[in-house]
């Protein structure tokens, strides 16, 4: 009898196989798609394994020129590398995101990027719109100020202690540092932010957030996975910590962490340590805020403005607020420092290996004079060209971000698409189409100033570093504002110079951040010309 029903249970596992591979190959919407694998069209095992280990962009980017510009990665999932009838109609209000956000909570709670439909998360960016608009970051006088005490007060004194001792700095975690005081001063105050630049000891955070990143696979790949460990951590710590002892001793510490299955235990630990810093940061803002500054928004803080206008939305129950507030500022805290910080090393190591391009952007920032308004600065066309050529190269957010075709189907380069096909661009790939920027290995911030105004044009529509669409970044013009405000303080009065002889590799993943996370530059005064 036993026998029988095992037989029962092979025959429809089977059958439901054999169906599924069946609808997957013979697929009318996916018939003259070509596969990027021969296995694409039968499991997802190619696609999570090129991302599992550091591939995949570069996978995608080398299936795309080899087959076109939509591929077949999965059995239901396709990727896309044009912008008309491509990304243009994938990134609209009409396609909505996919279970793969579902990973992404912060307190067991969506947040406006994880949102999967498309009306919350419309009504969440209302109430946050105003404060991440190009008017109010270029004109806010509060910004100004924690850029003045930022930079001015903490982080160039910082900068010329590293130049008297000649010393080698990692201008990627001394960036992080200084984005994550920006960003926290600007979303609770200056007085209830943080002081990373000045207290190296509260560093050790940001390998926190560091490790959170390396486990974003695992997050997206498998919903839950992580909140899982961190319940079991504290019975199975010793057994992991005995576990990878062994594998040393067998010497497959190499595989082990190509596969980065030692960060999960590790990550769920720090993702909790971050949980609650943030708590702190909200209850630090909420403690001081005072019923006379609310209404005023002279004296209103994200935090306070955030919190007002969600409560009279009604849409979260009150005992959910507190996390709720703190979910979305940890997602914004979390997207605010890590990009910028890379981006920003990126071009000073780029800046330090090209010394023509240096001299330029000084000779540029000297034409500034005393006065360095956001809108003057805003209009430095070389500063301009250097930060939008550091983030084609080195996209810090480099993707993908799936969506998914709608109910009445739909059309994305010509391919009639079924309902429910998910689909996806890659900004790696995107900033590396060779029709749209020449040789596009190579660092040429010029090619935002030579080129003629239809090719300007043709290079912005491709230029995909904040995404596109509805649900584009909220936060691009505060990263290109305090970016570029660091830029001018810093090489108004400072060279670097690249350490060793080393080429800076970025990660292949969801976070582009820096090997190792690590940039490694010297710093020096400003040779007078």
């Amino acid at each position: 009898m036993p026998h029988y029903f095992a037989t029962i249970i092979l025959v429809v596992a089977s059958g439901l196989w054999i169906a599924r591979y069946l609808r997957n190959t013979v697929s009318p919407s996916f018939s003259a798609i070509p596969n990027a694998h021969f296995t694409a069209p039968y499991s997802r095992f190619w696609l999570r394994w090129i991302k599992l280990t550091g591939r995949e962009h570069h996978a995608r980017n080398a299936a795309h020129k080899r087959l076109g510009s939509v591929i077949r990665i999965a059995p239901q999932e396709l990727s896309v590398n044009c912008i008309k009838d491509g990304v243009q109609t994938i990134y609209s209000s009409a396609f909505e995101k996919t279970i793969w956000y579902s990973g992404f909570k912060n307190y067991g709670q969506s947040f406006m990027f994880s949102m999967a439909a498309n009306k919350p998360h419309s009504e969440r960016k209302r109430m946050l719109a105003h404060v991440y608009s190009k008017t109010h970051i270029q004109n806010s006088m509060t910004l100004n100020s924690i850029l003045d005490t930022m930079l001015l007060k903490r982080f160039i004194p910082q900068m010329r202690e590293w130049a008297k001792e000649g010393c080698v700095v990692n201008v990627n975690l001394e960036n992080k540092a200084l984005f994550m005081d920006v960003i926290t001063a600007y979303l609770f105050g200056l007085e209830n932010g943080t002081n990373f630049i000045q207290n190296p000891e509260e560093k050790v955070l940001l390998r926190k957030f560091e490790s959170f990143t390396y486990g974003l696979f695992w997050a997206s790949e498998f919903p839950g996975l992580l909140v899982s460990i961190n319940r079991l951590r504290e019975s199975i710590l010793g057994d992991l910590v005995r576990y990878y002892r062994v594998t040393e001793r067998l010497g497959l510490t190499n595989l082990i962490h190509q596969l980065r299955i030692p960060v999960l235990a590790d990550t769920a630990r720090c993702y909790k340590s971050v949980e609650t810093f943030v708590l702190d940061l909200c209850q630090r803002a909420k403690d001081r805020m005072s019923p006379s500054a609310m209404g005023h928004s002279s004296h209103l803080t994200v935090y306070s403005s955030f919190r007002e206008r969600l409560e009279e939305s009604q849409t979260v129950p009150s005992d959910l607020l507190d996390v709720t507030i703190a979910g979305e500022l940890l997602d914004e805290i979390q997207a605010a420092h890590e990009p910028t910080g890379i981006t920003l090393a990126f071009l000073m190591w780029e800046l330090s290996r090209h010394p023509e391009a240096c001299a330029r952007l000084q000779r540029e920032l000297d034409t500034l004079g005393t006065v360095r308004s956001a809108q003057a600065i805003d209009n430095l066309p070389f500063t301009d060209a250097l930060l939008k050529e550091t983030m084609r190269l080195y996209p810090a957010g480099l993707g993908p971000f799936p969506r998914c075709v709608p109910e009445k189907g739909a059309v994305v380069d010509g391919f009639d698409l079924a309902p429910g096909t998910i689909v996806s661009s890659s900004a790696y790939a995107l900033h590396r189409h060779p029709g749209v920027f020449p040789e596009p290995e190579n660092w040429t911030p010029s090619r935002w100033i030579d080129a003629t105004a239809e090719r300007k044009n043709e290079m912005a529509k491709w230029f995909w570093a904040f995404g596109s669409g509805s649900r584009m970044c909220i936060g691009s013009h505060l990263a290109s504002r305090i970016i570029k405000a660091a830029l001018v303080a810093i090489y108004s009065e400072y060279d670097t110079f690249t350490a060793n002889s080393n080429k800076v590799q970025q990660i292949d993943s969801l976070i582009g951040t820096p090997v190792d996370n690590e940039i490694m530059l010297r710093v020096a005064k400003r040779a007078q010309t």
